[in-house]
């Protein structure tokens, strides 16, 4: 059998390798590479390896075995918990059997590991736990971040995590180097990515880039994850949210993402820049070709200045501290106003389709006679000092409901195109007509099909 072994390029010594779990597991944790993540699911599953399985070995482990260990786990965990311990046992197992650097094994043992949350349920015989994928509402949201006032790690850690809807630990490890001008690599240091887990690039909504450049310190956050979710239990208690957990802030943002538009009135968010925007890697094959600029995502950018606005006006502030991006702060009202510049026709068709940039709703009169003909027809007449043939445009202006966020009026397009705008406020405070007329100076051709 020996001499066998040895003609096919086998190690006897190898074959006869059994060692203990216990050991396997100590051996894969202690690994510096892999301590940071292990070492919370190896303190759940250590009561169990000593009260079932001290003396098995890794051909012990048998599925009756595994069945044992996680019935004793289901004593003090749900589910989707006992699925992080086995997971641990999962990963030791296969980087035992698996050859090193030269080509040696640990283990000629390689057991399958019930490690799934389905496969768990169904030895416990449990229904499948329901996605904890609850937030609170964004009344509730704003009363939380409220809550942190004067707790400036928690309200940067807040911020960040609202902002990027990031993973646990890329929020609390966020630093300052990760910041190029107005983007934020999300990949937090020796994080490697993953085929599902990716870290992208992304454009910092002006409101959120306010306030990241205001922290001077390289580890902005600087706390760690029991810190952080014993501060959340002790506010979740306070206010009445006892579902509420680190996770709950990724929920919130994939929800904000998905329905800012109805909110908001901003355009929808497409469904590739959700994915990449929390770091999901798109499945299809179409979604590798090309390169992907961090200005890709810009609709859920704006998606979530839009959000973060709302939220710091809930708070009473304790949001954006430094308050909402205005004028060279905003860089999204700035790239709007290049675009506009650049090439007013298209704005035109823009606002013909009662849209302004990125798809922000018009919020005003209709053009009721796009042709202004009969009482709209231009006229000369002297209008604040300038004279000249104007049109009356509508009763009111026509803005967009966020037009202090970063979109230009219609007015504003109106003079990116080389057109005279002039706005009368009623100087008689009991006049029936309680906002400005908007008045431009005649171009027969500006707003027509």
């Amino acid at each position: 059998m020996i001499a066998l072994v040895q003609a096919e390029g086998g190690d006897p010594a190898a074959l006869a390798l059994d060692p203990l779990l216990a050991a396997i597991v100590g051996r894969f944790v202690a690994l510096e590479e892999k301590r940071k993540y292990w070492t919370p699911k190896l303190q759940m599953l250590l009561p169990t390896l000593e009260a079932v399985c001290p003396d098995v070995t890794l051909s012990g482990l048998s599925p009756g075995m595994q069945k044992r260990m996680i019935r004793h786990l289901a004593q003090r965990y749900t589910p989707s918990s006992i699925h992080l311990p086995m997971a641990l046992v999962s990963a030791a197992v296969n980087w035992a059997a698996d050859p090193d650097d030269d080509n040696r094994v640990q283990s000629r043992y390689r057991p399958k590991v019930i490690s799934s949350v389905k496969q768990i349920c169904k030895v416990l015989s449990a229904p499948r736990p329901k996605p904890r994928n609850w937030h609170p509402e964004v009344e509730d949201m704003a009363r939380v971040v409220a809550a942190f006032c004067g707790n400036e790690p928690m309200l940067r850690w807040c911020l960040i995590a609202l902002t990027f809807g990031g993973r646990s630990v890329a929020v609390r490890s966020a630093r300052r180097s990760q910041l190029h001008g107005r983007e934020f690599d999300t990949q937090p240091p020796d994080r490697p990515e993953s085929d599902s887990k990716r870290y992208p690039v992304l454009p910092v909504p002006p409101s959120a880039l306010k306030e990241m450049r205001s922290w001077p310190e390289e580890e902005w956050v600087g706390i760690g994850s029991t810190w952080i979710a014993d501060q959340l239990t002790r506010v979740r208690d306070k206010l009445g949210l006892p579902k509420l957990v680190p996770g709950s802030f990724r929920d919130f943002v994939k929800t904000t993402l998905r329905e800012a538009h109805l909110d908001y009135g901003v355009a929808p968010v497409p469904r590739e820049q959700r994915l990449i925007w929390q770091g999901h890697a798109p499945a299809d094959t179409d979604s590798r070709y090309g390169r992907l600029a961090p200005d890709f995502v810009l609709h859920a950018a704006i998606a979530m200045e839009a959000r973060l606005r709302h939220l710091d006006a809930l708070s009473g502030g304790a949001l954006l501290p430094h308050g909402p991006a205005e004028g060279e702060d905003n860089w999204l009202l700035r790239q709007a106003a290049a675009k506009a510049r650049e090439n007013p026709l298209v704005w035109q068709r823009l606002t013909q389709e009662r849209r302004l940039p990125f798809g922000a709703s018009v919020d005003g009169s209709p053009l009721e006679e796009p042709d202004f003909d009969g009482l709209k027809a231009g006229k000369t007449v002297e209008i604040g000092g300038v004279r000249g043939t104007f049109r009356q445009i509508s009763a009111k202006p026509l803005c967009c409901r966020l037009d202090d966020i970063f979109e230009p009026t219609l007015g504003d397009v109106i003079q990116a195109s080389g057109s005279e705008v002039l706005r009368l406020v009623p100087n008689d405070p009991g006049s029936l007509v309680s906002s400005p007329i908007l008045f431009v100076q005649d171009q027969r051709n500006l707003i027509k099909q």
